[in-house]
């Protein structure tokens, strides 16, 4: 046992060295570990077979249920849901028609060709058609290849090897004689239901996995060790759940649960777990991939691939021509549908040759039993294909990606690109730059390395920049076009960072970041101009159904949570946008910001005048929070770099929790507040005693304003203060400074007091925006109380 977990480690160790060796080489990293997993297999070959017999009786197992979940979760959690989502159609086609065309085409090419049997051909075609692209996709990230072409092989090989283990047990079993009669069409029909049961079967179990994976991190939202142990959990209980116990698809299912997983990671995860999942995740798949192709060359039988070469060119020539014929005739077919945007004939080219077979077709082929027709050919045959795929196509996928141009830079991302550097250079110099000016550092170098710089680049690049980026101004479009999306990135940032922090609900996160998805979207079809047209939509009203339950206060506190969303939406969407142009001096991208955040202006005094009585309360609830995420965050870096210890820590904790707790209570109050609890807020009645507010409250008179609406003008002589029973005032015409900085009275609020003391001209005249309810509390009936308590008359007066 010590032996085979030393042995272990040192094939990880070379493995996790072999990235290194690999990028020097320039060769895929999955090429090199075949290649020392076959030198490696010889020797132990040579010298005992204790290794190679537990390698080849385990392989299939080691594959399926070891190895293979953590690839297919950290596949699935890496997608590009976006973009996924968007070309959902061609990826399915290509995942399932496709390889449902390869299977029929190697399996009757075997039966025609070489005069096998039928079934146990057609279940060899079902393994070796799925695609296995860490390779080539390992190359499109280190050359730059477009997105949507990334998207498209990673999705068709995740969703094909769920596929491709369904068809590939479904003919297994009918292959030996466990199928439900024997008659073809029957089989067809029994093979259809079966396929469509165990994969819809395993999105049921995957989803019923992440909904409880779901659950378990939130309760564990404290601990980032806790939560990155509940992804691993999940990814292989999900496996194992749905093929062993349910017996639909485990990859299916695990894929699911990756998926649901990527999505929601931001809102399932604290920062530290958000920030260690790739890096856990990449780790376990890379430590799979390692030993999967190093097992591959350790169960390689030579004497069998050679005793199997006059079955292997033809093998090759029948693979190579389904996967062509199988990905064009399915592209061609999505593209007369119209479902989604066409795949040009390089994206083509690039689909038929990176469809690289791996470690899943090893070990399917592994999994049969040994009286199944034409085992040791079919073995000796996929690891012909797999050597060849790996040794012919992932080697020479760069050169062809670069013969199709697919490795360039089209006209609008040069100028991007030079944009790009003009930003970089300027940031690295500029420092630079200043320390020169100053006589620490010679500023002839500081300027020669700063034009080696756009040199280097250049060099890289193989061609000149666009112009002399270090004078000249970019095309206007583009420019704009540069900018405009780097506002609307900062502002989906500005989501994360505040969902982080905890100033940010799950439910306001997912409606701002559908509102930024929505304007990228339009972007990326319309350029500036489809921005420049578009608006921000949000709905005015809840539900009907909710608003139903506030009024007869059945579920008042949900009505409050919804209410508390819409405005934190609307306001963190306000300061998103604001924050988004801090150093933007464009002219064309400042009115686009400009129209946004007067359309967010407008929905948040929308919200103030449909509900009136809620607007103080879900303010406040506003403010609770966010001041909560803020204060929590600060108290926690303090404990973290040693500046407080834990006692501090504790008592700090716990006295800021009971200051939110009692801010929430007295938010509370706020829901359609009583005249008693209105002048209870104001700080002159502090010192009168509750009999008096209530014969103050007892003398104030209720006022119903509509919209437009005149309160009070500016010069006027009063002597009364006014309380916001309901509904908003706005400021007009104010010839003094507004007390704290108020342009408007909400809920809650109140006028000046000093009118009570003494009559003197108004400072500034108050219009409702809305229907709007005021209390209004005249100066003789303040004084009549006053008289009753000569001493707080005085002390009253005399503070004033």
């Amino acid at each position: 046992m010590a032996a085979g977990i030393l042995i272990l480690m040192l094939l990880l160790t070379i493995g996790f060295l072999g990235t290194f060796i690999a990028s020097h080489l320039k060769i895929p990293h999955s090429v090199l570990l075949v290649l020392v997993g076959v030198a490696a297999g010889i020797m132990v070959q040579g010298r005992s077979n204790e290794y190679t017999v537990f390698f080849a009786s385990h392989f299939p197992e080691i594959i399926l249920f070891i190895l293979l979940p953590p690839l297919i979760f950290e596949a699935a959690y890496d997608l590009d849901y976006p973009s996924f989502r968007r070309d959902i159609f061609p990826i399915s086609a290509l995942a399932v028609v496709a390889l449902l065309v390869s299977t029929v085409l190697v399996g009757y090419g075997l039966h025609w060709i070489f005069n096998l049997a039928l079934l146990p051909s057609l279940t060899f075609g079902a393994l070796i058609s799925a695609t296995d692209p860490v390779a080539v996709v390992a190359l499109f990230k280190e050359v730059g290849a477009p997105r949507r072409l990334s998207t498209l092989v990673e999705g068709e090989s995740l969703l094909n090897d769920g596929t491709a283990i369904v068809l590939f047990r479904l003919l297994m079993l009918a292959t030996v004689g466990q199928q439900l009669g024997t008659h073809q069409l029957g089989l067809v029909g029994w093979g259809i239901l079966q396929f469509l049961l165990v994969t819809f079967g395993g999105v049921l179990v995957g989803l019923v996995i992440a909904f409880i994976t779901s659950f378990l991190l939130r309760l564990t939202v404290t601990s980032a060790a806790a939560q990155l142990g509940l992804t691993v959990v999940a990814a292989y209980t999900s496996f194992l759940a749905a093929d062993h116990f349910f017996q639909v698809s485990g990859v299916i299912a695990t894929m699911t649960v990756g998926l649901y997983l990527g999505r929601r990671a931001r809102l399932e995860l604290n920062a530290d777990a958000l920030s260690g999942m790739r890096h856990v995740w990449q780790f376990l798949a890379l430590t799979a991939n390692i030993l999967v192709f190093f097992a591959v060359g350790l169960i390689v039988d030579p004497g069998q691939v050679i005793q199997s070469l006059h079955f292997i060119p033809l093998t090759l020539a029948i693979v190579y021509g389904a996967r062509t014929f199988s990905v064009l005739t399915t592209t061609l077919f999505v593209e007369k549908l119209g479902v989604a945007k066409p795949i040009g004939l390089a994206y083509q080219t690039v689909l038929i040759w990176g469809g690289l077979r791996g470690g899943l077709a090893l070990g399917l082929v592994l999994t049969l039993p040994e009286n199944f027709p034409h085992k040791k050919l079919f073995v000796a045959l996929a690891v012909s294909v797999v050597f060849a795929t790996l040794f012919i196509n992932a080697l020479s996928t760069k050169r062809v990606l670069s013969l199709l141009k697919l490795d360039k830079l089209t006209a609008t991302e040069m100028s991007f690109f030079s944009k790009t550097v003009e930003l970089v250079r300027d940031a690295v110099f500029q420092p630079l730059i200043a320390a020169s000016q100053k006589g620490a550092l010679s500023g002839q170098l500081v300027q020669e390395q700063r034009k080696k710089f756009t040199s280097a680049v250049e060099s890289f690049l193989s061609r000149p920049l666009p112009s002399d980026i270090q004078s000249t101004v970019l095309d206007k479009s583009v420019d704009v076009g540069f900018k405009t999306s780097s506002m609307i990135l900062r502002e989906r940032n500005y989501y994360d960072l505040r969902l982080q922090e905890g100033a940010l609900s799950k439910e306001g996160y997912l409606e701002l970041v559908a509102s930024v998805s929505r304007r990228l979207e339009s972007f990326g079809v319309g350029g500036v101009a489809a921005l420049q047209n578009q608006q921000l939509e949000f709905p005015e009203h809840l539900p009907f159904s909710e608003q139903l339950w506030g009024i007869f206060g059945r579920q008042q506190s949900l009505l409050l949570h919804r209410l508390t969303i819409r405005l934190e939406t609307l306001l963190h969407l306000r300061f998103a946008i604001e924050e988004s142009v801090a150093d933007i001096s464009d002219d064309t991208t400042l009115e686009i910001n400009k129209r946004w955040k007067e359309s967010v202006d407008s929905h948040i005094q929308d919200f103030y005048q449909i509900y009136p009585h809620y607007a103080a309360i879900v303010q406040a609830q506003f403010i609770s929070n966010a001041t909560r995420a803020r204060s929590e965050k600060s108290l926690r870096a303090l404990f973290d770099i040693g500046i407080i210890s834990p006692s501090v820590f504790a008592k700090a904790n716990a006295a800021f929790t009971e200051v939110y707790r009692t801010s929430f209570y007295e938010a509370q109050q706020l829901v359609r507040p009583s005249a008693v609890y209105l002048l209870a807020r104001v700080p002159l009645f502090n010192l009168l005693p509750r009999v008096a507010l209530r014969t103050l409250a007892d003398s104030m008179k209720s006022r119903v304003l509509h919209s437009d609406q005149i309160l009070c003008k500016s010069g006027e002589m009063a002597d009364s203060m006014f309380l916001v029973l309901a509904g908003i005032l706005e400021t007009k015409d104010s010839v003094a400074p507004e007390p704290h900085g108020k342009t408007r009275l909400l809920t809650g609020d109140y006028t000046e007091v000093k009118y009570l003391l003494k009559a003197q001209p108004r400072d500034r005249t108050l219009v409702s925006t809305g229907t709007t309810e005021v209390l209004e509390l005249k100066q003789n009936h303040f004084n009549r109380v006053l008289d009753e308590y000569p001493t707080l008359r005085n002390q009253i007066f005399s503070q004033s």
